[in-house]
C-alpha cells in the first residue's frame, strides 16, 4: 500500500534523532505540528531514535501529548537506557525490551542479503569475516565491507566509537588504571 511504500521511503514518518534534538524548544516545534493531520495514510508515526538523551524539561513537555495524544498521532520511543526515560513517560507507554538477535538468525540474514547481492559467500566465509554478532547493522555493515572487496580489520580504530574502543582495549586486558588512562 502506498502508506508500506512511504515508509520503505523513510517519507512516512518522522524520526527525532534525540542525540540532536535534544531540547524543549525542537519539542515545542514537534508537538505543534502533531496537529497537523497527515496528507496521506491515516497516521503521523513520530519515532524517536536515542530517547534516553532528551533534556528532562523537553522529555516533560511530551507528557500532554503522550496522555492524550491527537487520534491520527503514533509515538515510538526507541532507548538502549529506559532508567534515563522519565518514568511518568514510560509507565504511560507499552514497553517492548528487545534482545539482540541469535548469531545463527544474524548469520542467515547475512547469507540471504549476500546471495540477494549475488555474491558467492558461504556460511564459513561470513562466520570467518563478520566479528560482530550483537547489532545487527554493524553486521550489514561488515557484510558490506566484505562484499565490496574489503577486510572487516581494515577500519580503522579511529572511526570506532569511543565505547568500542574502549571495549577492545578491556577485550584485550587493557585495563585502565585511572581516568587518565581512558583519556588516552
Amino acid at each position: 500500500c502506498l502508506g508500506c511504500e512511504s515508509v520503505w521511503r523513510e517519507s512516512g514518518y518522522e524520526l527525532v534523532d534525540g542525540s540532536v534534538d535534544t531540547g524543549i524548544d525542537a519539542m515545542r516545534d514537534l508537538i505543534g505540528r502533531l496537529q497537523i493531520k497527515p496528507l496521506m495514510g491515516g497516521r503521523k508515526v513520530i519515532v524517536f531514535d536515542e530517547m534516553h538523551n532528551l533534556s528532562k524539561q523537553a522529555q516533560e513537555a511530551l507528557l500532554t501529548t503522550i496522555e492524550t495524544p491527537p487520534p491520527h498521532v503514533a509515538v515510538i520511543f526507541c532507548t538502549t537506557d529506559p532508567r534515563k526515560v522519565l518514568r511518568t513517560l514510560r509507565t504511560r507507554c507499552l514497553q517492548l525490551s528487545l534482545e539482540p538477535p541469535m548469531r545463527q538468525k544474524t548469520s542467515e540474514l547475512l547469507l540471504s542479503i549476500a546471495r540477494k547481492e549475488n555474491a558467492t559467500l558461504s556460511d564459513v566465509d561470513i562466520l570467518k569475516e563478520i566479528r560482530t554478532w550483537d547489532s545487527v547493522r554493524e553486521a550489514i555493515n561488515e557484510l558490506e565491507i566484505t562484499l565490496n572487496g574489503g577486510r572487516v580489520e581494515d577500519v580503522s580504530k579511529d572511526q570506532e566509537s569511543p565505547e568500542k574502543q574502549i571495549a577492545i582495549l578491556l577485550l584485550e586486558g587493557h585495563l585502565p588504571k585511572s581516568q587518565k588512562d581512558l583519556d588516552h
